[in-house]
């Protein structure tokens, strides 16, 4: 759903550990093939994951670690994901 102006969330329960990269790369590929001849322009995206821990108070803890691996994905040259910190991308 979306978060913000420029900002969207996904909540993917029971995924495997390979889910965010997966899905990422979908968006990716789906984004670089049809962009360009629906919109007339190239598309990218920054994107930052986290998983939700047994000590979290609610999905405010998650988001924050989630926004914390966007902006590290901005920060490296932006059009990639990032893992939030401690977590292997």
């Amino acid at each position: 759903g979306r978060l913000g102006e420029h900002q969207f969330g996904v909540l993917m329960a029971r995924c495997l550990p390979e889910g965010p990269q997966a899905l990422d790369q979908r968006l990716r590929t789906a984004m670089a093939e049809r962009a360009p001849a629906e919109l007339g322009l190239s598309l990218a995206f920054s994107a930052g994951w986290a998983k939700l821990r047994p000590g979290d108070r609610g999905i405010a803890d998650l988001q924050r670690r989630a926004e914390t691996a966007l902006y590290e994905a901005r920060r490296a040259g932006g059009n990639q994901l990032k893992a939030e910190p401690g977590v292997s991308d």
